[in-house]
């Protein structure tokens, strides 16, 4: 099986997905690391029937929607 191609990306997404839904935005930018970690904890364990380690994992960058930017903006301004 392609790991690397099929298995890894769609559980990371899936993982991913549901982690990050638990947070505000705030709390994303805030508590990055403690993210980080429960994604790796998560993922690690989902991939583990896959005999695949997760060694380290950092959420190193993240973007939104240009209405999300908008708002902040507007909020701030005001």
């Amino acid at each position: 099986m392609d790991y690397d191609n099929v298995v890894l990306p769609s559980v990371a997404n899936e993982v991913l997905k549901s982690v990050i839904a638990r947070y505000s935005a705030t709390e994303l930018l805030t508590e990055r690391d403690q993210v980080s970690a429960k994604v790796k904890d998560i993922l690690s364990e989902r991939l583990s029937d896959f005999n695949i380690i997760i060694g380290e994992l950092a959420i190193s960058e993240l973007s939104f929607s240009p209405e999300f930017k908008r708002a902040v903006e507007e909020k701030q301004i005001a």
